[in-house]
């Protein structure tokens, strides 16, 4: 049973009031093995968490953002701590974790906080692309794509994300670096959003800016083979990125949180490139910008480069999840699957 049901009938059915006791009557009707969840933090899955262990039905959560052992100084209290609300607490029995730096946040917490059953997938979104995949080969133009995401101030996410003005900033930084650096395509890709949706950051951009702003008509994993440099500050985007072998470049105006642990120095050629870079100024973002894109136009990252990050093919996908529950049998996480991305 899938905690995914929504809409004005159910959810107000399910309101934390009286939730748990009308879920509890769905379980015994259906009587589920298991229970799936996005998170249990929200009203309709901590209702269902509840009403399964009131009913002693596993509670499996897999939760698609992305959240890392990250870096920086508020990455315990930020990135940690909002995981910690959203899947790694009392209210689920197995996590299901789809990266390797998933896998070492998950690891931390293990050693660090409560004990919990955990079982890696391997996400169709971050499963690694073959190489003939990449469209780089044929480009006349490198594409540097600036694809990230924010709260706005009330809604901060415990300073992960950057707020909606610091979102705009990082933009306009980008276009404004893009007018040194000759022969790339620059691109911006904004989510429709509040204050920071794309017809706002139009308008904060000059209109001479080298920047051509792109919809999301296009599914992110058809534009993702055209990129040659994505930039982002915290997003899902960021691990999809690199097991489409594209590398990312960690930036935008504050360095109280980095996602994953970076270069920070730009490369000189194929044998100091990296999948994550980062950069703190916007006399060094040019810099940086040209070296990655030297150093990876027409080369995708490689199997070496991205094993950090990302499952290979030979993990269980999420259609093995199935038949886990119908057998009861997962397989658990062991130490030597988690591999040190800093």
């Amino acid at each position: 049973m899938y905690s995914a049901v929504s809409g004005p009938v159910v959810d107000a059915a399910t309101d934390i009031s009286g939730s748990s006791g009308f879920i509890r009557k769905i379980i015994g009707a259906l009587k589920p093995k298991a229970t799936i969840s996005y998170q249990t933090s929200s009203r309709m899955e901590h209702a269902l968490s509840i009403a399964a262990k009131m009913s002693s039905v596993p509670r499996l959560v897999l939760n698609y953002n992305s959240h890392t052992l990250s870096k920086g100084a508020c990455s315990e209290f930020s990135n940690h701590g909002h995981y910690q609300l959203k899947v790694w607490n009392a209210l689920s029995d197995r996590v299901l974790t789809w990266s390797p730096s998933n896998a070492a946040l998950v690891s931390h917490l293990q050693a660090t906080s409560m004990k919990k059953s955990v079982t890696a997938i391997r996400a169709m979104t971050t499963t690694p692309y073959d190489v003939a995949e990449k469209g780089l080969a044929v480009q006349d133009r490198p594409v540097v794509l600036h694809a990230g995401s924010f709260l706005s101030w009330n809604r901060t996410l415990l300073w992960c994300l950057e707020t909606s003005d610091e979102y705009a900033a990082s933009i306009v930084s980008f276009a404004d670096a893009a007018r040194d650096i000759d022969g790339i395509e620059a691109v911006v890709r904004c989510k429709r959003k509040g204050e920071g949706g794309g017809e706002a950051i139009a308008r904060v951009l000059p209109d001479d800016a080298p920047v051509t702003m792109q919809g999301l008509d296009r599914p992110f994993k058809d534009v993702l083979p055209e990129v040659t440099v994505l930039i982002s500050f915290m997003s899902t985007v960021i691990e999809e990125a690199i097991a489409a072998r594209t590398p990312v470049l960690l930036w935008g105006p504050t360095e109280r949180y980095l996602h994953l642990a970076p270069q920070r120095v730009p490369p000189t050629g194929p044998d100091d490139r990296a999948a994550v870079y980062t950069t703190s100024d916007r006399p060094s973002l040019v810099a940086m910008l040209k070296g990655i894109v030297a150093a990876h136009a027409k080369t995708p990252l490689t199997d070496a480069e991205i094993a950090p990050y990302v499952f290979d093919t030979s993990m269980p996908g999420t259609e093995a999840v199935a038949s886990w529950i119908e057998t009861n049998k997962f397989p658990e996480l062991h130490p030597e699957t988690v591999v040190a991305n800093g």
